[in-house]
């Protein structure tokens, strides 16, 4: 039993009151054995709670502190900055109070802490600008100072900060400490592809460095340029990268496949899929990309027929029911190869349907001239209560235009108004059409 006498809050056990505070509050209960000097039952109780604040970390890092366990309090510490990055906006407004509790502190400066920061607003790209300024602030900057800003800009796609910001480490640091690693060259690499018209030659640039540094076998760089190239359509690169990797994973094999299946290689796709199947643990992107490249086929006869393989083995091994991406696969794998009646079956014995699923099925109506059809799916679909997306609406609206159903044309792009998606660009081609069709009609 706590006595919290101890506190001056009276006995806890007969105190119903105070039993039922505590209850609702346990970062108030993790304060009071702090104060009882019990850190053990405030440890336990703080790994029990659901939800977190800055208060509860407070009281439990200066209890560690008050009591000489520096150690675990700088632990503990460390710990709570690293939390917020994994809990979205809540985690972000966490990460938030507790910089404002750092800049007051001695640690304001400090590199470990600060690279955390870095991390944790470079994760919400509204709030990239102030991982740019913790990064300024850093008194003695090192290697994972760099390559967390570095990460940030990349992954917001500013490919001009991301390489100045590479040009400024290596003039300011010295030594073998401050040459690019793995981790600066994979976002590297990340920037250069978001990069539409030079990310190419950016990449081969890259590649070039990455030779002179050793790490082409790497497996995180290899990765990340076997992705690169293969997104870019240079699969000659892509497979002599991947052929060199001393160690490859699934995600060496899935990027490579997902580079020839979007360049129209669906065979090529296939083989690789077949030469590593056995060397790797595969995934649910594996089995999804793989139904891709069927349709990607020269044969589309012969892509049905595989895909009708693989959607044997997927019922056989309950991948099916277990992945709603599996079941998206199949329903567009076979739309795309002229099978609308086996993609119309796989969406109605699906277990569970998200709004991919819809918008396939949809798209895969249009697509094999079921004009009629996709617009009832899409009915059905707004019935159920789920959001359209902006693919379902270009869908839904080209089948309007190919039936001449104007005023349901004018209905569907009413909702997207009101739901804030008419500003895209097809929305609005796809809504002229359907007008320009009406004129036609009444002048004739």
């Amino acid at each position: 039993m706590l006595n919290c006498s101890i506190c001056g809050l009276g006995d806890f056990e007969t105190g119903f009151p105070l039993r039922y505070v505590f209850m609702q509050h346990p970062c108030l209960l993790v304060n009071v054995y702090v104060r009882a000097g019990d850190l053990v039952s405030a440890n336990k109780l703080f790994d029990e709670m659901p939800d977190r604040n800055s208060y509860s970390w407070a009281a439990l890092i200066s209890g560690y502190i008050q009591n000489g366990m520096f150690s675990e309090g700088c632990g503990m510490f460390r710990k709570m900055v690293c939390s917020c990055q994994e809990f979205g906006p809540s985690g972000l407004k966490l990460g938030m109070q507790i910089h404002g509790l750092i800049s007051k502190s001695k640690y304001a400066f400090d590199a470990l802490v600060c690279n955390v920061l870095i991390s944790t607003y470079g994760r919400c790209s509204t709030y990239s600008d102030c991982a740019g300024r913790v990064f300024e602030d850093i008194e003695s900057k090192n290697l994972i100072s760099w390559n967390a800003i570095i990460s940030v800009y990349s992954q917001r796609g500013d490919v001009v900060s991301a390489f100045k910001l590479l040009s400024s480490m290596q003039r300011e640091g010295s030594g073998y400490s401050f040459r690019p690693n793995e981790y600066t060259f994979g976002s590297l690499i990340t920037a250069a592809c978001s990069c539409v018209d030079s990310g190419l030659c950016l990449l081969e640039q890259l590649l070039t460095r990455v030779k002179k540094s050793g790490l082409v076998s790497d497996l995180y760089v290899g990765n990340s340029l076997v992705n690169g190239f293969a997104r870019f359509g240079c699969f000659d690169y892509a497979r002599k990268i991947f052929e060199q990797m001393s160690q490859r994973d699934v995600l060496s094999m899935n990027g490579l496949m997902v580079g020839l299946m979007r360049n129209k290689h669906g065979e090529e796709a296939t083989e690789v899929f077949e030469e590593m199947r056995n060397m790797v643990e595969l995934n649910v992107d594996s089995y999804v990309i793989l139904l891709s490249s069927f349709a990607e086929f020269a044969s589309l006869e012969k892509g049905r027929r595989m895909g009708k393989e693989v959607h044997g083995y997927v019922i056989c091994s309950g991948l099916i029911d277990k992945k709603v991406a599996v079941g998206n696969g199949l329903i567009i794998m076979y739309a795309k190869c002229g099978a609308i009646d086996d993609s119309r079956s796989v969406f109605k014995l699906m277990v569970e349907k998200d709004s991919v699923s819809w918008s396939t099925i949809i798209s895969g109506l249009l697509h094999n001239e079921y004009f009629e059809e996709a617009i009832k799916s899409f009915c059905e679909m707004r019935r159920a209560g789920n959001v359209p997306l902006n693919c379902m609406l270009i869908s839904t609206l080209s089948s309007c235009a190919s039936l001449g159903w104007i005023m349901l044309g004018q209905q569907v792009h009413g909702e997207a108004f009101k739901l804030g998606l008419d500003s895209d660009v097809s929305v609005q081609m796809l809504f002229l059409l359907c007008m320009q069709i009406l004129d036609v009609s009444l002048n004739a």
